[in-house]
């Protein structure tokens, strides 16, 4: 659907529009970020650095595939149009070209700047991570119950609630930040 409105967008504002789409980056300038995740501990969020499709760089959020990020001046960024969020954009320059991807990293979301500290490279296992975490949650604002549990070294947590039971996978990204998949 997406491609198929931006279609209806060139056609309808053709004369409006710039001649050029802006650039999107390959992903080889960059390789010492890919596979790197970053956490912000204000907000929680996090994103990662992968490779998106046709060898483009992409930026992960909240564990979803990757998508690619467009050159804007001296920053990358998603724009609403992409997200329909942000703009989400991270200065270039901050970004390795070579040796170590940097511990830290300030984005910006929406013009809001929160700094993102890099996650390790090397996580610890879910059996790991698990240790003083497993057991039953309950949340009354989201009037449901959790429980927290190893099933043959997965890390899944199950929510019930008034509308239903809901299980995920875990997966550390280190000792307290953890990413899920259905």
């Amino acid at each position: 659907p997406t491609a198929l409105a931006f279609q209806v967008i060139d056609t309808v504002l053709a004369n409006a529009l710039p001649a050029e789409r802006a650039a999107k980056p390959d992903s080889e300038p960059f390789k010492p970020m890919l596979g790197t995740r970053y956490h912000a501990p204000g907000s929680g969020l996090v994103v990662g650095f992968d490779e998106a499709a046709e060898g483009k760089l992409g930026l992960r959020i909240l564990n979803n595939p990757p998508l690619p990020l467009t050159e804007n001046g001296s920053v990358l960024q998603f724009g609403v149009e992409d997200i329909a969020a942000g703009p989400l954009c991270v200065s270039t320059a901050a970004l390795a070209r070579e040796g170590e991807p940097p511990s830290a990293l300030d984005i910006s979301e929406g013009g809001h700047v929160e700094r993102f500290e890099r996650l390790p490279a090397n996580p610890p296992s879910a059996e790991e991570a698990s240790h003083g975490l497993l057991g039953r949650y309950r949340a009354p604002d989201l009037e449901a119950q959790a429980e927290l549990r190893l099933d043959e070294g997965q890390l899944r947590l199950e929510v019930i609630g008034a509308y239903g039971r809901h299980t995920m996978a875990l997966e550390p990204f280190s000792a307290d930040v953890f990413g899920w998949r259905e």
